[in-house]
């Protein structure tokens, strides 16, 4: 079947990276991936949502029914994650050998209800899109606020308050399965890379088709913040068994 995966957050948290991430380890393990971004106002702190698309693929080298042929990298070559450029990657229309033709990828857009999980790295945004999550979805927020950019000066709306807390008990209602990652001592610890912990913690759920040391390895070749983002990587999974075992 195809896995549908929703990344929340807002400008600056590493959204979009994070969905690359994710794609270049799917690909890697033979599968045919789609990603798009609605990304609005996010160098202004504005809503970033990912849609990351996940199929089974057809063997290295063979063309699918559109034509399209898949190549991953060669072996000596760096990721296009390691390079700074875009994981890219045409679904064929066709499944591998053996797999129905329904496992085509033909839109990178999640249909609403139809994500398999969604990985919020904020409360609000969590929320916003829980209207995508299916009924048995995986969800994985972060419990860290980032108080949304208000305009001031004269005339300006009064400021609201935003109860972080209050936003995350109206996740769990509607998810009790929900898990609630500490965001203190990943923010403590590099807020540069909470993007990197909240995937480990989801990859310690077990919510991927594909290992938790897949993504790391693709993790590991980022040469900005290299050592932060293996160790956040790391306390995101350490969090998200600490949350198990407390709930």
């Amino acid at each position: 079947m195809i896995f549908n995966c929703l990344i929340a957050g807002v400008g600056g948290q590493g959204t979009v990276l994070a969905s690359k991430l994710i794609a270049e380890a799917a690909m890697r393990r033979g599968f045919e991936v789609r990603t798009t971004e609605t990304i609005g106002m996010a160098q202004r702190g504005g809503s970033v949502v990912s849609h990351i698309r996940i199929a089974p693929g057809v063997p290295d080298g063979a063309e699918g029914a559109t034509g399209a042929t898949r190549h991953t990298s060669a072996p000596d070559q760096p990721s296009a994650c390691a390079t700074g450029q875009t994981a890219v990657c045409i679904a064929a229309n066709a499944g591998a050998p053996g797999m129905p033709g329904e496992y085509a990828i033909f839109s990178p857009l999640i249909p609403t209800g139809a994500a398999h999980a969604l990985i919020a790295f904020e409360p609000s945004e969590a929320a916003r899109c829980l209207p995508y999550l299916a009924a048995d979805g995986a969800l994985i927020v972060c419990d860290s606020a980032v108080k949304p950019f208000t305009p001031g000066g004269a005339g300006a709306a009064p400021e609201q308050p935003y109860d972080a807390a209050a936003v995350v008990g109206y996740i769990k209602a509607q998810y009790p399965e929900a898990a609630v990652i500490d965001g203190r001592p990943l923010k403590e610890y590099s807020a540069k890379t909470l993007n990197t912990a909240l995937l480990g913690a989801a990859a310690q759920a077990g919510i991927f088709p594909f290992a938790a040391g897949d993504l790391l390895d693709v993790i590991s070749e980022i040469r900005r913040f290299r050592e932060q983002n293996i160790k956040s990587f790391e306390m995101g999974r350490d969090l998200y068994n600490e949350y198990i075992r407390r709930h």
